[in-house]
């Protein structure tokens, strides 16, 4: 089974409704090592849980003290993190060993390793939230398409995850596109409940709109072609994130999958692609969809593209007018 080994901070989770942080109690790092409770009546397990018992965690300060040794520790919440102090958003874990709390990275073991920079080293500043300015917290993975998507081409619909590099998709604009980068995620278990994806049933928007259920992740954007659009903002066509549209009828939260993987697809240009029947976007790498890619997928995105390291700040041409939250909401009123 293993004992997995993290470095971590102790501190406190602060939750003031708006900026919601974990703030260290000091600048040392700690070495949390996690066991199973092999004298639990199950033999114990790695799995953490708010009231674990199974699980036990040994924890050493920097200076080679153990702090505690083999104590019980408990779940007190996991997420994904706002933009840290190396420019990434990363999976966290806080957990409560002894009465004190303490948070470490699922993607970085060890945030001290010299050759990177530290994600924690402004100490009072550790974002809980995916998006610090506002945004709503969970919805950190970015735009993808569940396995077993159809996506059309010019040779007939293919699975997203049987896409490869090179192949061509067709775009609205009814020219076949080259894909220069695909990407995907596993999701499991907690994480997989955490970021369950949206499912829009066949015909949701009319016939054939669309021709099967389509899963999608909370934020991709939906093209959406109404005269509300142009009434409101002068176009007829806008993009709205997948979650804004949730009716929990035709449109709803698939809250029932366990395992499943989440997959991007990517062009020259941010593209709008039929998926299932339905004009969605492709994968458009701005700041924060870039920081929610998990570090091994970002990296190598960015080993194919360093260019995007420079415009990952900078606003990219969109295939269409996208809406903000307030915006979609404004359309579903009228």
């Amino acid at each position: 089974m293993g004992t997995p080994t993290f470095i971590g901070y102790s501190g406190a989770v602060n939750r003031n409704g708006s900026n919601n942080e974990f703030n260290i109690n000091n600048d040392d790092p700690v070495t949390l090592i996690i066991s199973p409770n092999t004298s639990a009546p199950d033999g114990g397990d790695l799995t953490l849980t708010a009231g674990d018992t199974n699980t036990l965690f040994t924890i050493v300060a920097s200076d080679g003290t153990e702090i505690v040794a083999n104590l019980d520790g408990a779940l007190l919440e996991y997420g994904d993190t706002g933009i840290m102090e190396d420019g990434l958003s990363h999976q966290y874990v806080i957990i409560t060993v002894g009465g004190i709390d303490y948070m470490f990275l699922l993607d970085v073991s060890d945030p001290t390793d010299p050759s990177i920079t530290n994600p924690f080293s402004n100490g009072n500043s550790n974002p809980l939230d995916p998006d610090p300015s506002g945004g709503d917290p969970g919805d950190s993975v970015t735009v993808c398409f569940l396995n077993g998507t159809l996506i059309l081409t010019p040779d007939g619909e293919k699975r997203v995850e049987d896409l490869v590099v090179g192949d061509q998709v067709i775009s609205l604009s009814g020219t076949a596109q080259k894909l220069i980068w695909v990407g995907a995620r596993e999701m499991r278990g907690s994480h997989a409940r955490k970021h369950a994806p949206i499912r829009i049933t066949a015909n949701a928007f009319g016939a054939g709109l669309p021709l099967r259920d389509l899963l999608v992740s909370p934020q991709h954007r939906v093209l959406i072609t109404d005269w509300r659009a142009e009434l409101l903002f002068g176009v007829s066509e806008v993009l709205v994130p997948a979650k804004h549209l949730v009716n929990d009828s035709t449109i709803r939260v698939e809250t029932g999958l366990q395992e499943f993987s989440y997959h991007h697809i990517l062009f020259e240009q941010h593209e709008t692609v039929f998926s299932e029947g339905l004009p969605t976007e492709s994968f458009h790498p701005g700041e924060m969809a870039m920081a929610a890619l998990e570090t091994e997928t970002r990296a190598e995105l960015l080993s194919l593209f360093p260019e995007l390291v420079d415009h990952m700040g900078i606003d990219r041409p969109q295939s269409h007018m996208s809406l903000k939250g307030f915006e979609s909401r404004g359309l579903a009123a009228v």
